[in-house]
Protein backbone atom coordinates (compact mmCIF):
# COMPACT_ATOMS: atom_id res chain seq x y z
CA UNK A 1 0.00 0.00 0.00
CA UNK A 2 2.83 2.38 0.90
CA UNK A 3 4.44 1.85 -2.54
CA UNK A 4 1.16 2.57 -4.32
CA UNK A 5 0.74 5.84 -2.41
CA UNK A 6 4.36 6.76 -3.14
CA UNK A 7 3.89 6.00 -6.85
CA UNK A 8 0.65 8.02 -7.14
CA UNK A 9 2.26 10.91 -5.27
CA UNK A 10 5.35 10.71 -7.47
CA UNK A 11 3.24 10.66 -10.63
CA UNK A 12 1.31 13.69 -9.37
CA UNK A 13 4.54 15.60 -8.77
CA UNK A 14 5.89 14.60 -12.18
CA UNK A 15 2.65 15.74 -13.81
CA UNK A 16 3.02 19.11 -12.07
CA UNK A 17 6.64 19.30 -13.26
CA UNK A 18 5.50 18.50 -16.82
CA UNK A 19 2.96 21.33 -16.71
CA UNK A 20 5.52 23.81 -15.34
CA UNK A 21 8.06 22.75 -17.98
CA UNK A 22 5.43 23.16 -20.70
CA UNK A 23 5.22 26.83 -19.74
CA UNK A 24 9.00 27.19 -20.03
CA UNK A 25 9.07 26.98 -23.80
CA UNK A 26 11.45 28.63 -26.23
CA UNK A 27 9.29 29.75 -29.18
CA UNK A 28 11.30 30.31 -32.33
CA UNK A 29 8.29 30.45 -34.68
CA UNK A 30 4.65 29.43 -34.18
CA UNK A 31 5.50 25.92 -35.43
CA UNK A 32 9.03 25.66 -34.02
CA UNK A 33 9.51 25.61 -30.27
CA UNK A 34 11.74 23.89 -27.77
CA UNK A 35 10.21 22.47 -24.62
CA UNK A 36 11.69 20.45 -21.77
CA UNK A 37 8.61 18.41 -20.85
CA UNK A 38 10.56 15.31 -21.87
CA UNK A 39 12.41 15.52 -18.55
CA UNK A 40 9.22 14.71 -16.60
CA UNK A 41 8.45 11.83 -18.96
CA UNK A 42 11.96 10.39 -18.60
CA UNK A 43 11.80 10.72 -14.81
CA UNK A 44 8.46 8.88 -14.73
CA UNK A 45 9.89 6.06 -16.83
CA UNK A 46 13.06 5.79 -14.75
CA UNK A 47 11.21 5.86 -11.44
CA UNK A 48 8.03 3.90 -12.18
CA UNK A 49 8.15 2.40 -15.67
CA UNK A 50 6.99 3.17 -19.17
CA UNK A 51 3.28 3.00 -18.33
CA UNK A 52 3.72 5.87 -15.88
CA UNK A 53 5.70 7.76 -18.51
CA UNK A 54 2.79 7.36 -20.91
CA UNK A 55 0.35 8.49 -18.21
CA UNK A 56 2.40 11.62 -17.50
CA UNK A 57 2.67 12.36 -21.24
CA UNK A 58 -1.07 11.82 -21.76
CA UNK A 59 -2.27 13.92 -18.83
CA UNK A 60 0.46 16.52 -19.15
CA UNK A 61 -0.12 17.10 -22.86
CA UNK A 62 -3.88 17.30 -22.25
CA UNK A 63 -3.52 19.92 -19.52
CA UNK A 64 -0.91 21.82 -21.58
CA UNK A 65 -3.27 21.84 -24.55
CA UNK A 66 -6.09 23.16 -22.36
CA UNK A 67 -3.80 25.91 -21.06
CA UNK A 68 -2.67 26.91 -24.56
CA UNK A 69 -4.24 29.61 -26.68
CA UNK A 70 -6.01 26.89 -28.67
CA UNK A 71 -7.68 25.17 -25.72
CA UNK A 72 -9.80 22.10 -26.28
CA UNK A 73 -10.45 21.51 -29.98
CA UNK A 74 -11.18 18.60 -32.26
CA UNK A 75 -7.42 18.24 -32.84
CA UNK A 76 -6.46 18.06 -29.15
CA UNK A 77 -6.00 14.25 -29.30
CA UNK A 78 -3.71 14.67 -32.31
CA UNK A 79 -1.48 17.06 -30.36
CA UNK A 80 -1.35 14.60 -27.44
CA UNK A 81 0.16 11.83 -29.59
CA UNK A 82 3.75 13.19 -29.90
CA UNK A 83 4.54 13.29 -26.14
CA UNK A 84 2.93 9.88 -25.73
CA UNK A 85 5.18 8.52 -28.48
CA UNK A 86 8.20 9.97 -26.67
CA UNK A 87 7.19 7.96 -23.60
CA UNK A 88 6.54 4.79 -25.61
CA UNK A 89 9.84 4.93 -27.52
CA UNK A 90 12.12 5.82 -24.62
CA UNK A 91 10.11 3.60 -22.27
CA UNK A 92 10.56 0.55 -24.46
CA UNK A 93 14.32 1.09 -24.69
CA UNK A 94 14.53 1.63 -20.94
CA UNK A 95 12.40 -1.45 -20.24
CA UNK A 96 14.56 -3.67 -22.47
CA UNK A 97 17.68 -2.70 -20.54
CA UNK A 98 15.94 -2.95 -17.19
CA UNK A 99 14.87 -6.53 -17.98
CA UNK A 100 18.57 -7.30 -18.50
CA UNK A 101 19.32 -5.82 -15.08
CA UNK A 102 20.96 -2.71 -16.56
CA UNK A 103 20.01 0.86 -15.76
CA UNK A 104 20.13 2.68 -19.09
CA UNK A 105 21.49 5.82 -17.47
CA UNK A 106 24.64 3.85 -16.64
CA UNK A 107 25.22 3.54 -20.40
CA UNK A 108 25.51 7.28 -21.00
CA UNK A 109 26.02 7.23 -24.77
CA UNK A 110 23.07 4.87 -25.28
CA UNK A 111 20.98 6.98 -22.92
CA UNK A 112 21.66 10.08 -25.05
CA UNK A 113 21.02 8.14 -28.28
CA UNK A 114 17.68 6.75 -27.07
CA UNK A 115 16.53 10.13 -25.76
CA UNK A 116 17.46 11.60 -29.17
CA UNK A 117 15.59 8.83 -31.03
CA UNK A 118 12.52 9.44 -28.86
CA UNK A 119 12.88 13.17 -29.58
CA UNK A 120 13.04 12.56 -33.33
CA UNK A 121 9.93 10.38 -33.18
CA UNK A 122 8.22 13.16 -31.23
CA UNK A 123 9.24 15.69 -33.88
CA UNK A 124 7.99 13.49 -36.71
CA UNK A 125 4.66 13.12 -34.88
CA UNK A 126 4.51 16.88 -34.20
CA UNK A 127 5.15 17.60 -37.88
CA UNK A 128 2.37 15.18 -38.76
CA UNK A 129 0.11 16.90 -36.24
CA UNK A 130 0.80 20.26 -37.91
CA UNK A 131 -0.22 18.85 -41.28
CA UNK A 132 -3.35 17.15 -39.91
CA UNK A 133 -4.32 20.30 -38.04
CA UNK A 134 -3.83 22.34 -41.22
CA UNK A 135 -5.89 19.86 -43.22
CA UNK A 136 -8.74 19.84 -40.70
CA UNK A 137 -8.82 23.63 -40.22
CA UNK A 138 -7.81 24.32 -43.84
CA UNK A 139 -4.89 26.68 -43.37
CA UNK A 140 -1.65 26.72 -45.43
CA UNK A 141 1.30 24.64 -44.28
CA UNK A 142 4.01 25.80 -46.71
CA UNK A 143 6.00 27.38 -43.89
CA UNK A 144 5.78 24.18 -41.84
CA UNK A 145 7.46 22.27 -44.67
CA UNK A 146 10.41 24.67 -44.69
CA UNK A 147 10.57 24.64 -40.90
CA UNK A 148 10.70 20.83 -40.83
CA UNK A 149 14.45 20.88 -41.43
CA UNK A 150 14.97 23.23 -38.50
CA UNK A 151 12.53 21.18 -36.41
CA UNK A 152 14.69 18.07 -36.77
CA UNK A 153 17.88 19.95 -35.95
CA UNK A 154 16.30 21.56 -32.89
CA UNK A 155 14.85 18.17 -31.92
CA UNK A 156 18.25 16.58 -31.69
CA UNK A 157 19.70 19.59 -29.85
CA UNK A 158 16.83 19.77 -27.34
CA UNK A 159 16.94 15.98 -26.83
CA UNK A 160 20.61 16.19 -25.94
CA UNK A 161 19.85 19.01 -23.50
CA UNK A 162 16.98 16.99 -22.00
CA UNK A 163 19.24 13.95 -21.60
CA UNK A 164 21.98 16.12 -20.11
CA UNK A 165 19.58 17.66 -17.60
CA UNK A 166 17.95 14.32 -16.78
CA UNK A 167 21.14 12.45 -15.89
CA UNK A 168 22.08 14.52 -12.79
CA UNK A 169 18.50 14.19 -11.56
CA UNK A 170 18.61 10.43 -12.09
CA UNK A 171 21.94 10.16 -10.27
CA UNK A 172 20.50 12.15 -7.37
CA UNK A 173 17.54 9.75 -7.26
CA UNK A 174 19.94 6.82 -7.39
CA UNK A 175 21.96 8.29 -4.50
CA UNK A 176 18.71 8.63 -2.55
CA UNK A 177 18.07 4.92 -3.11
CA UNK A 178 14.95 5.40 -5.22
CA UNK A 179 16.21 3.43 -8.22
CA UNK A 180 17.60 0.45 -6.36
CA UNK A 181 14.21 -1.21 -5.92
CA UNK A 182 13.40 -0.89 -9.65
CA UNK A 183 16.48 -2.88 -10.69
CA UNK A 184 15.84 -5.45 -7.95
CA UNK A 185 12.22 -5.85 -9.04
CA UNK A 186 13.32 -6.23 -12.67
CA UNK A 187 15.86 -8.92 -11.77
CA UNK A 188 13.22 -10.81 -9.77
CA UNK A 189 10.77 -10.59 -12.71
CA UNK A 190 13.44 -11.95 -15.05
CA UNK A 191 14.13 -14.89 -12.72
CA UNK A 192 10.41 -15.69 -12.46
CA UNK A 193 9.87 -15.42 -16.23
CA UNK A 194 13.09 -17.20 -17.17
Amino acid sequence: MKQIVRRITGDGMLLAIYIVLSVITVKITPNLQITFTGIAIIMAIVLYGWTDGILIALLGSFVSQLRSAYGLTITTPIWMIPPILRAVVFGLFYHIYLKKGILLQDKKILFFVYVAIAGLVTTIANTGAIYLDAYIFQYPVALALVESIFRFISSIASSLVIAGLSLPIIYALKSAGLLHERISVSKNESKQNG
